[in-house]
């Protein structure tokens, strides 16, 4: 099983804009609708497996691996991949920093830093996935409508 672990720097989406999408005045609801916002954008870069904000990520193997496959591309820079004891370990990865391999199988534990890739779909999907949230939607059918207007066949 693999964790993830986040720390974004920024989204793609200013919580003045989602305001202005919505119709929302004032700020009594900034917290609540900047989380909508955070969750709408993790959800589309999940399922795009796309990174949509300058992240610092730690993927985490909890069994013994031979490989990694990078989530939230593009990759711009890896940090360090260690075994489950902070060791570090002599690892390959493809041109296209995609996937990191080592030859003696290990828990991995694997820092990297990704670039954000936005395209068009991509900030209208989190629009409308926030928008659902804000709306208390609980339709699973809305919230999989969305996420097929970003739908990426190629990964």
């Amino acid at each position: 099983m693999e964790t993830i672990i986040t720390t974004t720097t920024n989204g793609p989406i200013l919580l003045e804009n989602f305001k202005k999408y919505i119709v929302e005045v004032g700020s009594s609801r900034d917290d609540e609708l900047q989380s909508f916002l955070d969750t709408a954008t993790r959800k589309i870069e999940l399922h795009c497996n796309k990174s949509l904000a300058n992240h610092d990520i730690t993927l985490v193997s909890d069994y013994k691996v031979s490989y990694l496959k990078l989530k939230l591309r593009p990759v711009t820079e890896i940090i360090s991949v260690q075994d489950e004891q902070d060791n570090d370990v002599v690892y390959t990865i493809d041109t296209r920093m995609r996937k990191i391999a080592v030859d003696t199988p290990t828990e991995l534990v694997v820092k990297y830093k990704t670039l954000p890739q936005v395209e068009p779909q991509h900030k209208q999907a989190i629009l409308d996935y926030a928008t659902l949230l804000y709306n208390g939607s609980t339709d699973g059918n809305e919230f999989k409508s969305v996420l097929l207007k970003c739908y990426n066949p190629i990964d």
